[in-house]
């Protein structure tokens, strides 16, 4: 008699059940210019887990101090970059993030502040700058 084994082989099979189940990760932002600001995160791979693919970001965006607290909320692509243009000088915003998948959309990531510079530093460099240019044209 001969006696067969046959050898199981279990695998576990990983399905997305929900939304996913962390925030973006190490947002980043950086002034490009006066009233331009960039930020930045973590790829899609690092918070993906739990949900299946990443979809795409809400984006909560808000001035803080205001005593108009209007918080603007945008659905933006896989990128994970959003530049901000025409901010307001020496003004704080609040920005905070979340992924969107197929099941729904996970937790925001806390705030981070960006800080416009001042009205007045824009006014110094300027006069420095046309201080410097006078002294070059009278040279």
């Amino acid at each position: 008699m001969t006696v067969t084994r046959i050898l199981m082989l279990t695998s576990k099979f990983l399905c997305a059940t929900g939304p996913p189940t962390s925030p973006p990760k190490n947002l980043s932002v950086e002034m490009a210019s006066m009233t331009t600001a960039v930020l930045t995160w973590n790829s899609l791979a690092n918070y993906s887990t739990g949900g299946g693919e990443i979809r795409g970001f809400k984006l909560f965006f808000d001035k803080k101090g205001s005593a108009n607290q209007d918080e603007s909320v945008k659905e933006i692509p896989t990128e994970p970059k959003v530049i901000f243009k025409k901010l307001e000088l020496n003004t704080t915003y609040c920005v905070s993030l979340s992924a969107v998948n197929d099941f729904g959309e996970g937790p925001r990531s806390q705030c981070i502040e960006l800080n416009t510079p001042s009205g007045i530093l824009c006014f110094l460099l300027l006069s420095e700058l046309l201080l410097s240019l006078c002294f070059i044209f009278q040279s």
